[in-house]
């Protein structure tokens, strides 16, 4: 199909369905879905293991995301991450994540 078609259509169709992320750099609007349901369960205590069996994740992917996570809100600790969580749960642009909660 691609062999019909001029260089500027082949790379229209190629970048279909591609578009330009619309997430913030730094606070809770940068964090993926996945980022922001570590980092929630991370501050309501939870271990890496833990979220890992609550999410059907790997302990180390847990582990990723909490990384990218202290780098987006710029803290180091999960200590600062319950205060940032507890700030950011007043704020609209911080949803809490469906089923998250202890069962």
């Amino acid at each position: 199909q691609g062999t019909g078609m001029s260089v500027p259509d082949a790379i229209s169709y190629a970048s279909r369905g591609r578009g330009v992320r619309h997430r913030d750099n730094q606070g809770w609007d940068s964090l993926s879905g996945a980022e922001r349901a570590v980092a929630l369960l991370a501050a309501e205590g939870l271990r890496n293991k833990e979220i890992s069996t609550r999410l059907f994740l790997s302990p180390r992917t847990v582990g990723s995301h909490l990384r990218k996570v202290f780098a987006k809100l710029d803290i180091s600790s999960r200590t600062e991450l319950v205060h940032f969580a507890a700030v950011g749960e007043s704020d609209e642009s911080q949803p809490t994540v469906t089923g998250a909660s202890a069962p």
